[in-house]
């Protein structure tokens, strides 16, 4: 990859001109690997001038690049009237060299050549290079115009076969976008560009791109954010100091826009002694041009004068017209500071002719017909030379092909024959393999179920032993309910008769304390008689008992039960051996409250949804430790109940603030 720059400017006063920016072109060129492919299809005796202009190319970028070219030229000379191929890379070879030296018009006329060959050969890839070249140089005689018609047909090209210098070919585009003032459309082609490089220079030019783009509508602070994207980019893949000298050449502006005059001086003297010393013309016309501006900001006129001459003169020798303009205007700028008013017409007159000269569109396209008239006479020779080659090289290639046909044949008779041989061994050996898979899975899906079985029948086991063991225990606690309501029930009720009698007649204060404790023993045998006796469900709706248990149990305590039961006659529907289960979980709570929570208020909710069934039972009592087990008998008599019916229960708790008890019962 290589790149083009030009520099643009803003006015800040009529005494104060910075240098803003430097924008940046990418040129595809074609890789050696690529260039092969022209010898690969060439008669034998023409390869040697293939070869000549692979290894020629490169150095048309480097010191040797006067040889190359002669090397190139020699190569031209010896394929007249023979390849076209070797023709069209040539042309090429010569454009980019006539390019990079700033003969633009020279660049033009090669470059034209070039595509019309490769237009003649259907090679759209190659096409896509050459537009791209032209459109470089369209754009650095400052014909904008023409330099977006050569770039939109590359692109045009390009989107049709899909080409991978479609980013180049966009980022370039943006560049003239941007010359013209455009900068937000500009920025849109440079933001596509980027998602489609692949290539870490390509990438680093479109970063530094994008910052001279908003440093043009001026953001600044987004500006520098990508030149130092650019710059990192540079550091961490150790890219040649001439892209690292495009950054710090921007960022050298900035600095001196910046009134940061001794850094940005060093790095603007530091490029310019690169550029000369790799006698790059029209780089160091650019460093020269922001030198200059440089030190017009710093008021020393002599010393900016004279680096706008130099300026001037290498943008000539090197027909960057663009950069000329802007020599011109800002050099006029200088001298009216100065006034030296004859001086700055001058300079003026030479800027309104040159960009006169640039936009006369009228005589562009004359100078183009005429071109064009010229390339079509010298197209049709050369077609009619590449016709008759053509007809040789198929003449001696009929011969050849029989041959190879015949040979091909019995190659490709063999090979199917080793083929269907191999894959009759490989689908029988595909065919065991599967079998023995498939007997493997079968074995192991048996080997599953018979696990679910085994393990369903366990669960029943424990639900039917779960079932058993609540049954036996709910006929004990009726048999002892019933004992302690007839028996021990009875006899209190006697005692306390006769007690009744001797208290009446005696009003000892002791034998009063002693009836005040019997009646409390009598009504603590009653409620534990009512605790253990059997639920009768059928009496009476199930939202009616469990009130009328939440109302006995607040007897004597001070406590505030919010219950709420939804909705109550589908929880009337229920079957009775749930509704008693449940009955007896809340008995279970209620007493684990009483007992132990210190709780004042008591929230119970129970919803029957058309699934499952849910008890929420939180009060605001002293909690406990969750993770700490407990044996207590009442959790467990929940525990149990709740597994009986197939249920899952979850405890919260939070010490010294509450306990939330959250139970799921399925219905089906």
């Amino acid at each position: 990859m290589h790149i083009l720059h030009y520099t643009s400017v803003t006015n800040k006063t009529l005494t104060y001109i910075l240098l803003k920016s430097k924008l940046y072109i990418i040129v595809t060129i074609f890789i050696f690997l690529s260039s092969q492919s022209i010898n690969a299809n060439e008669p034998k005796d023409i390869s040697p001038l293939v070869d000549s202009l692979v290894s020629t190319f490169p150095f048309l970028i480097t010191d040797s690049a006067e040889q190359a070219k002669i090397n190139v030229e020699q190569a031209l000379l010896l394929n007249e009237g023979r390849s076209v191929k070797v023709s069209a890379f040539g042309n090429y070879c010569l454009g980019f060299y006539s390019r990079k030296k700033g003969r633009n018009r020279s660049a033009i006329k090669y470059h034209n050549k070039a595509l019309s060959y490769y237009i003649d050969l259907d090679k759209p890839e190659r096409q896509v290079l050459i537009l791209n070249e032209l459109g470089i140089v369209y754009k650095n005689l400052g014909k904008y115009e023409k330099s977006i018609e050569t770039y939109r047909k590359g692109i045009e090209i390009a989107e049709r076969i899909q080409s991978s210098r479609l980013a180049d070919v966009y980022s370039n585009l943006a560049v003239v976008i941007t010359h013209m003032g455009k900068q937000e459309q500009a920025l849109e082609y440079l933001f596509k560009s980027y998602e489609l490089e692949d290539d870490i220079i390509g990438k680093h030019i479109i970063l530094l791109n994008i910052g001279i783009s908003y440093k043009e509508i001026g953001n600044d602070s987004l500006a520098m954010n990508y030149y130092q994207k650019s710059l990192k980019m540079c550091n961490d893949n150790n890219l040649a100091t001439y892209y690292r000298n495009d950054i710090l050449h921007n960022i050298a502006n900035q600095m001196i826009e910046e009134s940061k005059f001794k850094q940005g001086l060093e790095y603007l003297h530091q490029i310019a002694n690169y550029d000369k010393k790799e006698n790059n013309k029209r780089d160091l016309a650019h460093s020269y041009l922001s030198l200059a501006a440089a030190y017009k900001a710093m008021k020393e006129y002599k010393t900016a004068i004279n680096f706008y001459n130099k300026s001037i003169a290498l943008s000539i020798e090197t027909e960057t017209n663009d950069q000329l303009l802007l020599a011109y205007s800002f050099l006029a700028n200088l001298y009216e500071t100065k006034h030296n008013y004859k001086s700055a017409l001058i300079f003026q007159n030479k800027h309104r002719q040159l960009k006169d000269s640039l936009f006369n569109i009228d005589q562009v396209k004359n100078n183009e017909s005429l071109l064009a008239e010229f390339d079509a006479d010298r197209k049709e020779k050369e077609i009619l030379l590449l016709k008759q080659e053509k007809e040789i090289q198929e003449q001696e290639l009929i011969v050849s092909s029989y041959n190879l046909k015949i040979n091909q044949l019995i190659r490709n008779v063999t090979i199917i024959v080793a083929v269907i041989s191999i894959l009759g061994i490989l689908f029988s050996i595909l065919f065991y393999k599967q079998k023995l898979k498939n007997e493997q899975l079968l074995a192991l899906r048996n080997e599953e179920i018979n696990k679910n079985e085994i393990y369903s029948l366990i669960q029943q086991q424990e639900v039917s032993a779960i079932k058993s063991v609540i049954e036996g225990r709910d006929k004990e606690r009726q048999r002892i309910a019933q004992e302690l309501h007839d028996g021990i029930g009875g006899n209190l009720a006697s005692i306390k008769l006769n007690l009744g009698n001797i208290v009446d007649k005696n009003s000892d204060e002791k034998l009063k304390e002693i009836m005040g404790n019997l009646d409390d023993t009598c009504k603590e045998v009653r409620e534990i008689s009512h605790n253990l006796s059997s639920v009768k469900m059928n009496n009476h709706s199930f939202a009616y008992l469990v009130q009328k248990f939440l109302d006995e149990m607040l007897v004597g305590n001070n406590i505030k039960i919010n219950l709420n039961l939804y909705p109550e006659t589908k929880l009337d529907q229920l079957p009775n051996e749930i509704k008693i289960e449940l009955y007896r979980i809340i008995q279970e709570l209620m007493s684990n409250v009483i007992k132990y929570s210190k709780a004042d208020v008591v929230d119970l909710q129970i919803t029957r949804g058309d699934e499952y069934l849910n008890l929420m039972f939180e009060d605001n009592g002293i909690g406990f430790d969750t993770n700490i087990p407990t044996h207590g008998i009442g959790l467990k008599n929940i525990r149990s109940r709740i597994k009986k019916l197939n249920g899952t229960c979850t405890i919260e708790s939070a010490l010294c603030q509450w306990s939330l008890v959250n139970i799921e019962i399925p219905l089906t």
